[in-house]
């Protein structure tokens, strides 16, 4: 049989409609035909009022007949198919330059208060921003470099922990106490589909 005679002999068994051609046609109800009479010999009495029950409640679930899903659900479906698509979108669609990570996913090195840590396609032009920036803001910065990133020192005095803290805060850093806080500014990863950096 072809797929098309295969569908119809389906739908024919299950009552859907009767096939088309006329041999096949036969055969559907032969069959149907001798399942009831088995089914009718090993009925047990009582089992009508099961059976009406299972067929009720398959029928009112949607199991039963050419019956669609509830309208409703397709849409709540789609809605949240939508909704996060968009969430991935816009996270992918954030501009590119200073990004963030919280202080919590660096390793803090000993001697060192808390780290800075900041993404950037061009981390010597960030590095010289910053530098400029907490040197206008009256801290001492020294620098160095260590396998293409670079990394800020920043001394904090105990009358100066306030202005780091303006300065550091909105970039995840958490600022309590004075002391040498370290600015580490790092390429993005490469993407893993592109191969280049992410923005």
């Amino acid at each position: 049989m072809s797929e098309p005679e295969d569908q119809e002999w389906l739908d024919g068994m299950a009552g859907a409609r009767a096939p088309a051609d006329a041999l096949l046609r036969r055969e559907v109800v032969a069959l149907r035909h001798a399942i009831a009479r088995r089914d009718a010999a090993m009925a047990q009495p009582g089992d009508d009022v099961g059976r009406a029950r299972l067929l009720g409640r398959l029928e009112q679930e949607g199991f039963l007949g050419t019956r669609t899903p509830p309208r409703s659900r397709t849409l709540w479906l789609a809605a949240a198919a939508t909704v996060a698509f968009a969430a991935i979108v816009f996270q992918m669609m954030q501009p590119g330059g200073e990004s963030v990570s919280p202080v919590t996913a660096v390793e803090t090195p000993r001697g060192v208060a808390g780290v800075v840590r900041l993404l950037a396609a061009d981390p010597e032009t960030m590095a010289r921003e910053v530098t400029t920036d907490l040197g206008a803001r009256g801290f001492r910065v020294t620098r160095s470099l260590r396998q293409d990133r670079v990394i800020l020192e920043v001394d904090v005095l105990a009358e100066r922990v306030d202005a780091f803290r303006t300065w550091a805060g909105p970039r995840g850093a958490r600022v309590s106490e004075p002391g040498r806080y370290r600015v580490i500014i790092d390429r993005p990863a490469p993407d893993a589909a592109t191969g280049l950096p992410s923005p």
